[in-house]
C-alpha cells in the first residue's frame, strides 16, 4: 500500500512545485519514475529545464483537463490502466483492457501525482451537466431534470443536488478504493482550500433530563476543497499525511529581520484572523513526533527554491531505514 498524501492551499502556495521536488527525489534516491495526472492543464514546471523532467523520462504527464469521458477515464486511471499512443494515428487511447494495464514489474513507478482534486471535482460537475444526467423517476411528482438552455447554438445546463452526491461518492471510490491501493510508494494529491463544517448531533442525553433532545454540534474548519462542503472535514482522514501550504513570517537563522517564506504545516493550526483551524496530520510512530518537532519546529516544514516536502519524506525514509535499538527485555 502506498503512503498517501494530500497538500492543500491557495493557488499560489507552490503545491505543484512540491510534485517537482518529490519526483526528482524519487529518481535520485530510488531510481523510480513518477506519473502525473493533470486535471487543470497546468504543469509548466515539469516542462522546463534542459532536459525537463518530462524529456528525461522521470515524469510521465497525462493531461485529462479536456477529457470527454471524464468519469470513466479517472476510474480506469485509479485502477492502474495507463494511456498509450495509437501507432497509426498517434492518438492517446485509454481502455480497460489488458493492453493498457500497467506492467508493475517493469514500469518502476514510484509515485502518482493527482493535480488536483478541486479541478477534478469541477471537471466532473461540468461533464455531468453537459450530459443532462437525471436523477430519480421522471414520472414522480415534483421531479425536475437537470436545467438546460440553448442560445445561438450554445448550450447551457445546470445541476441538481444529487449530482454533488454522485461526485462525492465517485471521489471516495477512486481515491480510497483506487489510487490509494496502487502498488507504488506514494500517491500525492493537491487541492485548493475550502471552509467546511462538521455537523452532527451529540448522542449523549443530558444527565438531569434523559428525554431531552440531543444537542447539535457544529465545528467549522478549513480543509481540502472538492465538490460541495460535505467532505471537507473528512478528507484529511483519507490520507496518511495532510499538509496545509501557506506563507509564514519567520526569523531565519542568522538573519536580523523577519522574512516571509512558504511553509507546509503538518500540525493543525488556526487562521490568524478568524481562528478557524486548518486540519493537518502526519502518520508517524509516537516516538517520532518529538523528533519531527525538533527537526522542523513550529509545526511546519520550510519550503525553499531547491528543496520542499522531499526534505520531510527523506527524513521519514531515514527514520524507517534506521535499525531500532533492542532493549534488554526484547
Amino acid at each position: 500500500m502506498p503512503r498517501t498524501v494530500c497538500i492543500y492551499g491557495d493557488p499560489d502556495a507552490a503545491k505543484s512545485t512540491q510534485f517537482y521536488f518529490i519526483a526528482k527525489w524519487l529518481m535520485e534516491k530510488y531510481q523510480l519514475k513518477s506519473r502525473y495526472i493533470s486535471f487543470d492543464g497546468k504543469y509548466e514546471n515539469l516542462k522546463l529545464g534542459s532536459p525537463s523532467l518530462i524529456d528525461a523520462g522521470i515524469v510521465d504527464v497525462q493531461d485529462f483537463s479536456k477529457s470527454k469521458t471524464a468519469l470513466s477515464d479517472v476510474r480506469k486511471l485509479s485502477e492502474g490502466y495507463w494511456p498509450r499512443k495509437d501507432k497509426k494515428t498517434g492518438e492517446r487511447l485509454l481502455k480497460a483492457t489488458d493492453q493498457f494495464m500497467t506492467n508493475w514489474g517493469d514500469a518502476r513507478i514510484g509515485a502518482y501525482f493527482i493535480d488536483h482534486l478541486s479541478a477534478l471535482s469541477d471537471l466532473w460537475l461540468v461533464h455531468i451537466s453537459d450530459q443532462n444526467a437525471e436523477f430519480g423517476d421522471s414520472r414522480a411528482v415534483g421531479f425536475k431534470p437537470a436545467w438546460r438552455y440553448e442560445e445561438e447554438g450554445y448550450s447551457y445546463s445546470g445541476l441538481q443536488d444529487g449530482h454533488y452526491g454522485m461526485i462525492q461518492k465517485e471521489l471516495m471510490r477512486v481515491v480510497k478504493q483506487g489510487f490509494n491501493t496502487l502498488p507504488v510508494k506514494y500517491v500525492f494529491y493537491a487541492a485548493h482550500v475550502e471552509k467546511g463544517t462538521e455537523n452532527y448531533r451529540r448522542k449523549r442525553a443530558k444527565r438531569n433530563d434523559p428525554n431531552a433532545p440531543a444537542e447539535i454540534n457544529v465545528t467549522t474548519m478549513y480543509g481540502p476543497k472538492v465538490a460541495g462542503q460535505a467532505l471537507t472535514s473528512f478528507l484529511p482522514g483519507w490520507f496518511a499525511d495532510c499538509f496545509h501550504l501557506t506563507n509564514e513570517t519567520v526569523r531565519l537563522k542568522g538573519a536580523e529581520t523577519d522574512s516571509i517564506i512558504k511553509v507546509a504545516y503538518y500540525e493543525t493550526h488556526e487562521h490568524s484572523e478568524t481562528t478557524v483551524p486548518y486540519k493537518c496530520r502526519v502518520d508517524l510512530l509516537p516516538e517520532q513526533i518529538p523528533m519531527l518537532r525538533e527537526k522542523f519546529p513550529g509545526g511546519f516544514i520550510p519550503l525553499g527554491f531547491t528543496k520542499g516536502l522531499d526534505k520531510f519524506y527523506n527524513w521519514v525514509a531515514e527514520q524507517n531505514e534506521r535499525p531500532k535499538e533492542m532493549t534488554s527485555a526484547e
